[in-house]
């Protein structure tokens, strides 16, 4: 048996958390500007009362009603904005494991440390494309949140003896699981 600790893993389940919270603020965000957006939907693809938009001549040659491929359209975005985040925040949360690795971070302050600046800049694009200082601020908690998490995944992790593969100086070299060591590993009596 090996004891495993992978903080690229850790990350990547951490970053799953985050990913799901900031998908559903993402959601938020998507439905609170709904006015917008089905406006802007009606005005490519034409409604019964202005039926002349770029997009209008597809949508009555298919036979579909303007309210249905709103309502759709809408519920797409939102569910495509959700994996978008899930997968960046899986993807940056296994690069903070990886750095917290490289760096030998013994302590979640390294993890928090290198999640700050993520943050801001996560916080800083959504009060950009919303202007929402609230889902701002939301993202910020979220990725607060990483830091607690990943120091609970690390802890768990650490503790644990499991079986698969080790990484290459995972182990030492005479520390064989058959009993089989070197020749010279000892005096004999």
């Amino acid at each position: 048996m090996v004891t495993r600790r992978d903080p690229a893993r850790t990350g990547v389940y951490a970053g799953r958390v985050v990913g799901l919270a900031t998908g559903g603020l993402a959601v938020l965000a998507v439905l609170d500007r709904r006015g917008s957006y089905v406006r802007l939907v009606e005005l490519l693809l034409g409604t019964p009362s202005t039926p002349a938009g770029p997009l209008a001549a597809l949508r009555a040659s298919l036979g579909l009603d303007p309210t249905t491929v709103v309502t759709v359209w809408l519920w797409t975005t939102a569910l495509a904005v959700v994996a978008a985040r899930y997968g960046i925040c899986y993807v940056v949360g296994s690069l903070v494991g990886v750095v917290y690795d490289r760096l030998d971070g013994g302590s979640v302050r390294v993890v928090a440390l290198l999640v700050a600046p993520i943050a801001a800049l996560d916080a800083t694009q959504v009060a950009l494309d919303t202007g929402s200082r609230w889902l701002a601020v939301g993202h910020v908690l979220v990725w607060a949140a990483f830091v607690p998490v990943f120091g609970w995944l690390e802890r768990r992790t650490t503790g644990e003896d499991r079986d698969g593969p080790v990484r290459l100086g995972d182990h030492e070299s005479n520390d064989r699981s058959d009993g089989a060591g070197s020749e010279t590993d000892g005096p004999d009596d």
